[in-house]
């Protein structure tokens, strides 16, 4: 961090996930963002989805119609 700027990111250490999108901050050419996410097996989970039908059919739910 540039010394006398460190306010900018106070706080931040407490946070479950930050982005940071250089693109806006440092005035680079190009679209790009960075994620730090403190617990990433959460995101994965998140974002993950296995259709019903490609599951083994001892993990399918029940259907209740």
């Amino acid at each position: 961090m540039v010394p006398g700027w460190e306010w900018i990111l106070a706080g931040a250490d407490r946070a479950d996930s930050l982005v940071v999108n250089p693109h806006k901050w440092l005035f680079t050419p190009f679209d790009l963002s960075a994620l730090y996410c403190r617990r990433m097996d959460v995101l994965r989970q998140a974002f993950a989805l296995t259709p019903e039908y490609c599951r083994p059919a001892k993990d399918r739910r029940a259907c209740t119609i």
